[in-house]
């Protein structure tokens, strides 16, 4: 596929796909980009530790327009369906992400914001120019970048901050309207004021505080850990090489598909993200590419899902959704959507069909790639538990214009009790 002009975008979410192949650890690039070179074990390394430190506060707030991204490093060997043996050159470095605002506005944060991160990142790929001046790296980006031929958000109108303040207004809207009723009036106008308050502060740091574990004891859980883990988030990255020839009927299949809540995908009740790309080749056309290039011996079908399973702490671990993923997430693809299951996948080398559920969900396991690093814009946040925080967050500004200016703290305390209980 072409890079494309702006990524796909459902409402206020944006979708970003890029593949750079990785230079070998004992191939030195030449000067300047001599300097970033590492190579695929350093990436390795640097993704562990990332999963062992939590993000600060600080780069939380800084990373605000980001829902939900992920890092994978793709070995040199893809999934293997029945398609002619398959070996990379290089190994590739994939990086995927939901967002907020312009493309423009979001290189701009990444290089200005996490230079040294960017740095060690994307320096271990052929042609990286470096985070500054940020047009080139926007270059780089943009030629390495692939359209997601069919892209879904679970809620385009929202953008990321304004669902961290929901949720946390959520929880502090249900607490108030569980004791209003027992509030004398002036307690209440006091506590509802420092509601409107929150509401429309910059909650964002508040909600992403998180404790800072000992170093060694969470780099030694990190290299245990399944990467496309974040709490009870998960990433599905799955890659399924295409039959010869049925590249263009499937990049139309997808074009077709509903949009909003007319997609397949807006019947997966945990999927907040998802998105179907075909990758018919690497794209090699920028400068520092590798010489000769890379080239796939069959096109290749990526398809990502952010997933958040629900709170399950009352039944046995071993029957909650969490603990069952991704499996559970290929039982309801199967349950859910088998027919666009059946027209997407059945473009592809070796798909069985959803008729048996054994071999269907086996075929997808065995296109999983495990994701290497996963950031997660909101923790353990359902796709309903977003929705309902975003209707609530909504419900209470509708309140607040109708009783603004209000003085009677008794008849304002008296309309919230009868309100609220739609909330």
């Amino acid at each position: 596929m072409a890079a494309s002009r702006e990524p796909n975008s459902d409402g206020r979410a944006l979708a970003m796909t890029v593949f750079s192949p990785v230079r070998p650890w004992y191939r030195r690039p030449p000067p300047p980009a001599a300097r970033y070179h590492r190579g695929v074990l350093w990436l390795r390394v640097l993704f562990t530790i990332g999963r062992a430190l939590p993000e600060r506060s600080k780069t939380i707030r800084q990373l605000s327009f980001i829902h939900f991204a992920r890092w994978i490093v793709v070995g040199r060997k893809l999934p293997d369906h029945g398609q002619p043996a398959e070996r990379l050159k290089q190994p590739l470095l994939l990086f995927e992400s939901n967002y907020n605002g312009s493309f423009d506005q979001y290189i701009d944060g990444f290089a200005n914001i996490l230079t040294g991160g960017m740095t060690a990142i994307w320096g271990t790929s052929y042609g990286f120019p470096g985070p500054k001046p940020v047009a080139n790296f926007k270059s780089y980006i943009r030629a390495n970048e692939f359209v997601a031929n069919h892209y879904y958000s679970a809620y385009p109108r929202a953008t990321t901050t304004m669902i961290k303040s929901a949720l946390l207004v959520s929880a502090e809207l249900r607490s108030l309207s569980k004791r209003a009723a027992t509030l004398s009036p002036p307690a209440f106008a006091v506590a509802y004021r420092a509601l409107l308050t929150t509401s429309q502060q910059d909650v964002v740091a508040d909600y992403a505080k998180r404790g800072i574990p000992s170093t060694i004891g969470a780099v030694l859980r990190a290299l245990r850990s399944d990467g496309s883990r974040s709490g009870r988030a998960y990433a599905i990255t799955l890659m399924t090489p295409i039959k010869p020839g049925s590249e263009a009927a499937l990049v139309a299949h997808l074009a077709g598909l509903g949009t909003g809540e007319d997609s397949p995908l807006a019947r997966m009740s945990h999927l907040h993200f998802g998105r179907w790309v075909v990758i018919d080749q690497l794209l090699t056309g920028w400068p520092g590419a590798p010489d000769p290039p890379p080239r796939l011996k069959s096109g290749y079908l990526l398809f990502t899902a952010c997933v958040t399973a629900p709170d399950e702490a009352d039944i046995p671990a071993a029957q909650r959704y969490a603990e069952r993923l991704p499996g559970a997430f290929f039982d309801e693809i199967r349950e859910c959507i088998a027919a666009d299951a059946d027209a997407v996948w059945g473009h592809c080398f070796g798909y069985p069909g959803a008729d048996d559920k054994a071999t269907f969900v086996n075929y997808l396991a065995r296109s999983q790639i495990e994701t290497s690093l996963f950031h997660v814009g909101y923790p353990d946040a359902t796709r309903d538990d977003v929705r309902n925080a975003l209707a609530a967050r909504a419900r209470l500004i509708d309140f607040a214009r109708l009783h603004q200016g209000q003085a009677d703290a008794a008849g304002l305390q008296a309309a919230d009790v009868q309100e609220s209980r739609t909330w």
